[in-house]
């Protein structure tokens, strides 16, 4: 069932939606649907700037709930809490990116609208049945009729083309650079969601919103460095092996900002080995970390 179909209504005209509910409190201290995906849209935006995505991770914010605009989700959050789980409310803002954006470009932003809360899934449905974003948008929805009026400012398709760089081709291994993408933009949507509604909560409870994110400095490093040089070990070949890996990366820290990889063996080192090399080099070219 597609958005605005005459077929079906959302059963809930002229009652307001909302994003969140706050159980024991009234529907004035809940937060409005086009607040949340404004903020989550700003916030996510502001991340994906750093890397030319702002307006693909503003779009991606604003239609990532669109689903809630549902009377069957409306008539979820309204229930007492600790029901059974609530209406799909993420492929209709996978489905509307596509429609939006095209099939190419609206896709970059489809996996992590419907992943948001699920994960990043398969682009070919090899898992199974219903695993595909492709499976996702075509699945029947509630209606979600008038979820254009919870978001304005919406980017426009010239909006995308004009303010989205998207990455270049990769030598090393062809279409890499789009699945990069797409996690970079989940990322930030993922971030800026769980960030927004923590605090959206945290307030409904009168409490400070807590401090996050910040800026990477030097202390961050010389904590990681402590921590790695009190791991080291070379009493096996493995242990040797992996730091020699982690001194390879690491000398690699000043060449200047691109994409890099990293392919070692499970077991390798490779989380806390792309993390050194990570704060190595942002601190070497001045690179922010800031994330909130």
């Amino acid at each position: 069932m597609s958005a605005g179909s005459p077929a079906r209504g959302s059963g809930m005209s002229g009652v307001k939606h909302y994003a969140h509910s706050v159980e024991g409190q009234p529907e004035s201290a809940w937060e409005p649907l086009p607040h949340h995906l404004r903020e989550v849209g700003e916030l996510a935006a502001s991340f994906a700037a750093h890397f030319g995505a702002a307006p693909a991770a503003l779009a991606m914010g604003l239609l990532h709930d669109i689903g809630k605009t549902s009377g069957a989700y409306q008539s979820y959050i309204r229930r007492p809490h600790g029901g059974p789980k609530g209406p799909d409310h993420s492929s209709a803002g996978a489905k509307e990116a596509i429609g939006l954006y095209g099939p190419q470009l609206g896709r970059l932003l489809a996996f992590g609208i419907a992943g948001h809360h699920s994960g990043l899934m398969d682009g070919s449905g090899r898992e199974g049945p219903g695993t595909s974003l492709a499976d996702r948008c075509i699945k029947t929805l509630e209606p979600y009729d008038g979820w254009k009026a919870h978001t304005p400012g919406l980017p426009s398709l010239d909006d995308f083309r004009r303010g989205v760089k998207l990455p270049a081709p990769n030598a090393i291994a062809p279409g890499f650079q789009f699945a990069f993408f797409i996690r970079m933009l989940f990322s930030c949507l993922v971030d800026a969601d769980f960030l927004r509604t923590e605090a959206f909560y945290v307030r409904s409870r009168g409490e400070p919103v807590p401090a996050r994110g910040g800026t990477i400095g030097p202390h961050h490093l010389d904590a990681l460095r402590r921590h790695m040089a009190a791991h080291r070990r070379d009493d096996t070949e493995v242990n040797r092996l992996r730091s020699a890996i982690l001194d390879h990366a690491n000398a690699k820290a000043a060449l200047p900002p691109g994409l890099f990889t990293l392919t070692v063996p499970t077991g390798g080192g490779k989380t806390l080995t792309s993390l050194s090399f990570a704060l190595e080099h942002a601190l070497a070219h001045g690179l922010s970390g800031w994330h909130a």
